[in-house]
């Protein structure tokens, strides 16, 4: 029979409890994320979303195709603009479509890290992968567009508009909307289609100077940073 004396715990001892669980669980070795005083492995970010990536970088790449031939009759600028987040864009909705269907969505609900500061986590690998990504893709559109655009003019571009879409990502994040992933790719197309539609504005970005989207970048990021810092704090 259960000793009904023992006292109940408190919430520190609890917590105390419950990380001592985490440590002895872990493996040695893995890099800590800054969640307060939470560790989280780098492994376990990406864990079970490796077919995710494949699939995103894959779509990414074939998507490639059209867009170089569309860089040949279209404004190299728009173009750039709308497809330089692609692949962020598909590693975020394949990653949240696979787990909704699965139901690990609803499970990591029920962690003590809660599923918005995962995915949150999530998006400095997305936007790391992106910008590599913007290598070869403004590679591919020069070649396209036949060297007539300075190539450095063209990553500051493609950079900048990773950044801008993964604060706006975040920002979305932050909502309690369950839907809130599909909101960014709209938004994003509907800039791409006024640009499309007025290409007064895409000669206008041609007359920007590099260093001007090269610190447009860097305030990309740090508002990238901000979202990211503030989904980190807030709790669900």
């Amino acid at each position: 029979m259960l000793n009904s004396n023992i006292p109940p715990l408190s919430n520190s001892e609890k917590d105390r409890a419950v990380l001592d669980i985490l440590n002895a669980g872990l493996p040695e070795g893995t890099l800590p994320l800054w969640r307060g005083h939470i560790k989280v492995p780098l492994f376990a970010l990406c864990f079970g979303i490796e077919d995710c990536f494949f699939l995103a970088v894959l779509i990414s790449c074939l998507c490639m195709i059209p867009a170089s031939i569309m860089a040949r009759f279209l404004p190299v600028t728009s173009l750039l603009f709308l497809v330089s987040p692609l692949l962020y864009a598909l590693l975020h909705l394949l990653t949240w479509w696979k787990e909704s269907m699965s139901g690990t969505l609803d499970w990591k609900r029920t962690c003590r890290l809660s599923f918005r500061t995962l995915t949150a986590m999530r998006m400095l690998y997305f936007g790391g992968a992106s910008v590599l990504f913007c290598v070869p893709q403004c590679w591919l559109l020069w070649i396209s567009t036949g060297r007539k655009i300075f190539l450095p003019w063209m990553m500051s571009v493609a950079v900048t508009s990773v950044f801008l879409y993964g604060a706006l990502s975040l920002r979305f994040q932050r909502m309690k909307w369950r839907y809130s992933p599909f909101a960014p790719p709209l938004l994003w197309a509907g800039i791409g289609a006024v640009l499309f539609i007025r290409e007064s504005l895409s000669v206008l970005l041609l007359q920007v100077p590099t260093l001007v989207f090269v610190f447009l970048s860097f305030a990309a990021l740090s508002a990238v940073l901000l979202e990211w810092r503030a989904c980190l704090r807030e709790t669900v």
